[in-house]
């Protein structure tokens, strides 16, 4: 949880600008760190799910910012009032980068461990017959087999004698 933290971990740093910078993928990084989807919220939102104090989201956008050359960070940290309207819009095109690139990071958490909670509470005849159910809609989509008809007919029964015996 990252309620106390005001400044992002050096781990997540480095790992932030790397991905900013080339693209390497951070999540790796996210799960060592134990961090929860709701960490990279932005506490500012409205009925928010957020665990992530304003300091840290603030860092975590400044991290962000480090992963970029020198002259996109020059035009960042420039006053808008600065700027001709062609800079003004390639910032606020910076702007949306950080925003995407965090929510980038909390989809792909938030992803992982929402789906691993719904895996977690189906019960293994749940699991088993949701494959069969998988197998069932290939088999009716692409042709496999010589005797294609007869086995979506073995399939289905198959299906139902298990629901009848469970």
């Amino acid at each position: 949880m990252t309620k106390q933290l005001t400044k992002v971990e050096p781990q997540l740093k480095e790992a932030i600008i790397a991905k900013v910078k080339s693209g390497v993928s951070l999540i790796q990084t996210l799960r060592d760190l134990g961090k929860l989807w709701t960490d990279l919220i932005s506490p500012n939102t409205k009925n928010s799910e957020s665990t992530c104090t304003k300091e840290y989201f603030q860092d975590l956008k400044a991290t962000v910012v480090l992963g970029w050359t020198n002259e996109k960070q020059t035009l960042f940290n420039t006053p808008t009032k600065d700027l001709d309207p062609v800079d003004k819009l390639e910032k606020k095109k910076l702007q949306q980068s950080i925003n995407s690139t965090i929510s980038d990071m909390k989809d792909q958490l938030k992803k992982e461990q929402t789906e691993a909670k719904s895996k977690e509470k189906r019960s293994p005849l749940e699991i088993f017959m949701s494959d069969i159910d998988k197998a069932s809609k290939r088999l009716q989509n692409d042709e496999m087999f010589t005797h294609q008809d007869q086995v979506i007919v073995a399939m289905e029964e198959l299906y139902n004698t298990i629901e009848r015996s469970s």
